[in-house]
C-alpha cells in the first residue's frame, strides 16, 4: 500500500497541507522510515513550516519538548496517536 495509495483519501479530507505534512512525518517515524521522513522533511521545509516543528517530529518529540526528552519510535507522540 503505502504513500501512493493513501494520497487520494487525503485529497479528500479536511487537512491543510501543512497538516497533512505532520502526519506523513509521524507515520514516517513512527514506522521506523528514515527515506521517508527525509522527503516528507524536506517537502516541509519547502512548504515553510516551522523548523523547530519539523526537528521535534524528525526526533519523534512533542513540540516544545527539549531535545533531551526525545521518546523512543515505539512509544513516541502517543498523546498525538490517543487523540485520534
Amino acid at each position: 500500500m503505502g504513500y501512493p495509495a493513501l494520497v487520494p483519501f487525503f485529497d479528500k479530507t479536511s487537512l491543510d497541507p501543512t497538516e497533512r505534512l505532520i502526519v506523513f512525518l509521524v507515520a514516517s517515524y513512527r514506522h521506523n522510515c528514515d527515506f521517508c521522513v527525509t522527503a516528507h522533511s524536506w517537502s516541509a521545509h519547502r512548504q515553510g513550516i516551522d523548523e523547530e516543528l519539523v526537528s521535534a517530529l524528525r526526533e519523534g518529540r512533542a513540540f516544545g519538548e527539549k531535545p533531551s526528552q526525545k521518546r523512543t519510535r515505539s512509544g513516541g507522540l502517543s498523546s498525538m496517536f490517543a487523540i485520534g
